[in-house]
């Protein structure tokens, strides 16, 4: 039985902060041209362009993928460029949590009707304390 709350315990520890965002440990500050600098001067030119297009609202008559294809035309030409920043991202375990917050951030504005403005304010917040202090 104590094993047994220990373990709960224990796994309780590590896995809701993650869940809630908490202990956010963002991309140290690297040299220019490493994987680090990459992903997070990337990440936040991504995240300037979807703020560039917030709430920017397509035709109410539009079908998804005729949403989704304006969206993506709106998000270039940063977005043109998620490959390399997402691949330059994944070289440390920072840049992919940078990297998954900007898609749920992404995914919050690809259906804005399904999410309110403070939870995609939340996403917005995750993103750049993923970022170093000099990108926020």
């Amino acid at each position: 039985m104590v094993v047994a709350f220990a373990f709960i315990g224990s796994s309780s520890w590590q896995i809701i902060p993650v869940v809630f965002g908490a202990r956010i440990e963002p991309l140290p500050a690297a040299p220019p041209g490493s994987p680090d600098q990459r992903c997070a001067a990337g990440v936040r030119s991504l995240l300037g362009a979807l703020d560039r297009v917030t709430g920017q609202v397509g035709p109410s008559t539009a079908d998804d993928d005729e949403t989704t294809a304006a969206l993506r035309a709106r998000l270039s030409p940063e977005w043109d460029q998620a490959g390399a920043v997402g691949q330059a991202c994944g070289a440390s375990p920072q840049g992919q949590q940078a990297w998954a917050a900007l898609q749920r951030m992404k995914m919050a504005e690809d259906m804005p009707v399904r999410m309110g403005r403070d939870d995609v304010a939340r996403l917005r917040f995750e993103v750049t304390e993923h970022l170093p202090a000099n990108l926020r």
